[in-house]
């Protein structure tokens, strides 16, 4: 049985889990080498190298995420909400003129309520979490810098809302006026809840924002970070509520990010799952291995 290594290759981030022939993890590597960080032409040369101690002749490597986008390594169509685990299956693209086995797993689109949504690389993890938690209907929440939002029916996902929540929160804190009235990046939970509070209300997003400066004295420039971190949360929850009508959710992602959301959807009143991205995205890459193997007859 051929080595089987999954690749997420995000915008910011390089991750690699090196799996053995019983297809359990043996070793993990990262590096901060987005996509953004490697020009179009090295993907390859970068990608042999990092990897150069795991690889084997019949080696099989699936990659999800941005690295399937227009400024990746190569474009891989999306597949169309309703969209299942086996439809992507059928649509692995290969990548060409090369000697390795690569495969990029295409992203999903929804065209639904007059939105256009994208997602490259979530959709591993949710088809993942779906088999660790032996469910077929769910809704989903995975925070980061473009958090999304997931309904699941039937093993399919239906539709979902990407929300730029911490794209925005980052460059308010860092690069707005905002960002002088911060003195610390280290979350209080105290503040952060503060957040959430004015975010219940109904002064609007973009006036609670300015509470955050205007309010820095009060709760101390070494809180404010916390305080807005509440606040772009707690309204992503408020609006994804209305939208979903969700009284419970699973959110997969980072144990960080997990914590304060978890928070703010127990102050919203929504029950929480969590589930690990990392074993979500290997148990749905196990079965696009298997899908590899066994009808396009490579091993």
């Amino acid at each position: 049985m051929s080595k089987l290594i999954l690749v997420d290759w995000g915008t910011s981030n390089f991750r690699a889990q090196v799996l053995n022939e019983k297809l359990e993890e043996v070793h993990s590597i990262s590096s901060n080498e987005g996509m953004l960080q490697v020009q179009k032409n090295e993907f390859h040369a970068y990608l042999i190298n990092i990897l150069k101690d795991h690889l084997e002749e019949n080696s099989i490597i699936i990659m999800s995420g941005m690295v399937g986008s227009m400024n990746g390594w190569i474009e891989t169509p999306y597949v169309h909400c309703d969209a299942s685990l086996s439809l992507l299956s059928t649509k692995l693209v290969k990548i060409p003129n090369i000697k390795e086995n690569i495969y990029i797993v295409p992203g999903v689109k929804s065209l639904k309520n007059n939105k256009i949504d994208l997602m490259r690389g979530e959709e591993v993890q949710i088809f993942g979490a779906l088999k660790l938690l032996n469910k077929k209907d769910a809704m989903f929440i995975l925070p980061g810098t473009h958090s999304k939002w997931v309904e699941v029916k039937n093993e399919k996902i239906i539709d979902f809302n990407t929300n730029m929540t911490g794209e925005v929160f980052n460059l308010l804190s860092t690069k707005s006026l905002l960002a002088k009235s911060i003195s610390s990046h280290v979350i209080n939970e105290d503040s952060f809840t503060k957040g959430l509070e004015l975010s219940f209300t109904n002064t609007g997003l973009l006036n609670q924002i300015f509470q955050a400066r205007a309010q820095a004295s009060i709760i101390g420039e070494h809180n404010v970070y916390s305080f807005l971190s509440g606040i772009i949360i707690g309204n992503e929850i408020k609006e994804m509520k209305k939208v979903f009508e969700c009284k419970d959710v699973i959110i997969v992602g980072s144990s960080s990010l997990n914590d304060l959301y978890t928070i703010a959807l127990d102050f919203y009143k929504i029950k929480i799952q969590s589930v690990d991205a990392g074993l979500a995205t290997k148990e749905s890459m196990k079965v696009l291995y298997k899908e590899i193997r066994n009808s396009r007859n490579l091993i």
